[in-house]
C-alpha cells in the first residue's frame, strides 16, 4: 500500500443552496434606443406580446405576475407581484438568442424587476408601460 493514507480522511465541502435569481445593477444614463415617434405612434395593446418587446423598454404587469428561474413555468418560482408593477426587458440569456422565447407555445421575456430581481415572465401577462 501507500503506508499511512489508509487513515486520511477526504475533506468534506460544504454547500449552501440559495433560491432565486441575479440581482443586477441598474444603468443609469443609457439612452433610450426608440424615437418618441415610434413610441407614440403604436399604441400599447395586447398585440405588443405578439410583436415583441425589445431590451430596454419598460412592460408592466396586466395581471399578478410570477417571476420564474427560467422560460419554463415547470421551473421555481422567484417571486411574485402585483398587476401593473414595473419591469425593464433584458437581453435573452444563456440558451437563448432573440426574442420572444417560445417553450410550450409560451412567449417569454427575461425582465428586471424593480427590486433588481431578474427572472422570466409570460409575454401574454406584460404590456408597454405608458
Amino acid at each position: 500500500g501507500c503506508g499511512g493514507d489508509a487513515d486520511r480522511q477526504e475533506p468534506t465541502v460544504a454547500v449552501t443552496v440559495a433560491a432565486g435569481g441575479m440581482v443586477l445593477p441598474t444603468p443609469v444614463n443609457v439612452q433610450p434606443t426608440a424615437t418618441a415617434q415610434t413610441a407614440t405612434d403604436v399604441p400599447a395593446t395586447a398585440t405588443d406580446a405578439m410583436r415583441g418587446f425589445q431590451p430596454g423598454q419598460t412592460v408592466q404587469a396586466t395581471v399578478p405576475l410570477l417571476l420564474y428561474a427560467d422560460a419554463d413555468a415547470g421551473t421555481a418560482v422567484m417571486n411574485r407581484y402585483p398587476t401593473a408593477a414595473r419591469f425593464t426587458v433584458l437581453e435573452p440569456s444563456g440558451d437563448y438568442r432573440a426574442y420572444p422565447v417560445q417553450r410550450d407555445a409560451v412567449s417569454w421575456y427575461r425582465l428586471r424587476a424593480t427590486d433588481g430581481l431578474v427572472g422570466w415572465a409570460m409575454a401574454a401577462e406584460v404590456t408597454l408601460a405608458e
